[in-house]
């Protein structure tokens, strides 16, 4: 029999852990000792209990009394015999947040270290992710379907209708669901990860970005329309606009988060709004929030490590080559000299530029970022300009970058000439006299200047928002202009 496989799974990481002796101590790293597996979450005690075979039986044995320990959502007193395709879950006493549970799932299928996981917060995407043959919406809630008796629920047989709660572990064949407080952990198999076949209609599918979003609504408000443009492999485009134009629901509707009504989107020849294709589409996209998502107490090193493993990548399992792909992008983001920091220790430029990191290692070919500069000083601004043009045209990706400049709170552009030499393109959103969102430019930023009648990117702004805005209140002037001029 071969030795099991430790997969903890948490908020936003999976770490792999293959026991190697018939001793394995799990709890938390510290100066004073080390553990065998060292658990996430700042609630977890040094030693928290043990992992170990005796008698021909796996066994988890618990050392501690600080915090609740479930094995299939049952409570543990002392101990309990582990099964192939058992959970053990610690959980915060205090729980509220999805970082405080961290659950381990004990495998002996080596298989599954091929396997892709997918982190979804539980919004309107979550469907294209779900088996419906397993899950069904009600009243705002998921449900599970087991009608045909092959769904299992924290390892007995779902009860058919029964709401999805927090903590569960519903399993179909080889396909696994973890459910935390707001979003849900998938495991695809290796069956699922196959390539997809270009959209229909095309032959060899180029790498090319389209994009026409017809109508995008929310409820009886339509939120964008007739938004349509083209971007080529090796762009590096900017996105701005005026305050509520709909760039945060562009980016969405694009990357198939928060889709629109009437849409269609192709990457690389395929469908964005096909359920079929749009999970091994999306493995292709990377995103960066504006908010930073790091956990101050890692290295640097350690960050970009969990997140090669998070992503599965080719290999990942063997240190080797999980040390190269971390090394790479230390490399890329210029972060060499800080791998052994601490992010609290980091600058502002070095923090923004380990959660790009955190999302580059991916290795998406299409990657969006929200306001990456924000807050940044202009050397460290321009770095990172720097490095995200290069990932554009030196490996052939596109990227796609927000910018929320607003006219109320400040000069944002403030070197205008770094962003017409960085960026290939611009979109430019608008408010028409509906307060719909409406494309008013895309093309170059030279093209840009010259469609507005301005010097500067910074000036579009003032052209298009309303007077009680500080803006000349000209956007339905300039989207008009823009359609004629494309021959709309």
């Amino acid at each position: 029999m071969m030795n099991p496989v430790l997969f903890v799974i948490a908020s936003n990481q999976i770490i792999t852990h293959e026991i190697t002796s018939e001793n394995t101590v799990i709890g938390k790293d510290s100066l004073f000792s080390k553990v065998s597996l060292s658990l996430p979450g700042s609630y977890i005690p040094a030693k928290t209990g043990r992992i170990m075979k005796e008698n021909g039986q796996w066994k988890y044995i618990d050392l501690q009394n600080k915090i609740p320990v479930y094995l299939n959502k049952k409570r543990i007193s002392k101990e309990a015999v582990l099964k192939p395709d058992d959970v053990l879950s610690f959980v915060n006493p205090s729980f509220s947040s999805d970082d405080d549970a961290v659950s381990i799932l004990f495998t002996e299928e080596r298989s599954w270290k091929e396997n892709r996981w997918l982190v979804k917060p539980f919004n309107n995407s979550l469907a294209e992710n779900l088996d419906q043959d397993v899950f069904y919406l009600q009243d705002g809630d998921w449900h599970i379907r087991n009608t045909e008796g092959n769904v299992y629920l924290n390892q007995s047989p779902a009860e058919n209708d029964r709401p999805v709660a927090v903590l569960d572990h519903i399993r179909k064949g080889t396909r696994d669901y973890f459910v935390l407080l707001s979003k849900m952990i998938i495991k695809e198999s290796p069956e699922e990860n196959s390539s997809v076949q270009p959209a229909e209609g095309s032959s060899e599918p180029d790498e090319s970005l389209d994009v026409h979003i017809i109508k995008r609504t929310l409820g009886s408000m339509v939120l964008l329309k007739d938004v349509r443009f083209r971007v080529l492999p090796g762009e590096m485009v900017l996105v701005i606009g005026g305050s509520g134009a709909g760039k945060t629901t562009l980016i969405n509707a694009i990357k198939g988060d928060e889709k629109a009504q009437e849409a269609r989107v192709i990457y690389c020849g395929h469908d964005v709004y096909d359920s079929s294709q749009y999970r091994i589409i999306q493995r292709q996209i990377g995103y960066v929030p504006q908010k930073d998502t790091l956990l101050l107490g890692d290295t640097v090193y350690k960050t970009i490590e969990d997140a090669a493993r998070m992503a599965n990548l080719e290999n990942v399992s063997d240190s080797t080559v999980l040390k190269g792909y971390v090394e790479d992008a230390l490399k890329v983001f210029s972060l060499q000299h800080e791998k052994n920091k601490l992010v609290s220790k980091l600058s502002g430029g070095e923090k923004k530029r380990l959660s790009t990191a955190k999302a580059y290692i991916k290795q998406p070919s299409l990657f969006f970022l929200d306001e990456p500069d924000s807050g940044l000083d202009e050397n460290s601004k321009n770095q990172l300009l720097d490095i995200l043009h290069s990932i554009a045209h030196d490996e052939n990706r596109i990227v796609i970058v927000i910018s929320h400049y607003s006219l109320e709170y400040g000069p944002k552009f403030e070197k205008e000439e770094n962003y017409k030499e960085h960026y290939d393109k611009v979109v430019v959103l608008a408010k028409d006299s509906n307060d719909t969102g409406r494309l008013a430019f895309f093309g170059t930023p030279h093209d840009a200047c010259e469609f507005f009648e301005t010097e500067s990117l910074k000036e579009i702004i003032s052209r298009i928002e309303p007077p009680e805005k500080h803006g000349e209140g000209l956007a339905e002037y300039f989207i008009e202009k823009f359609n004629t001029s494309r021959g709309d």
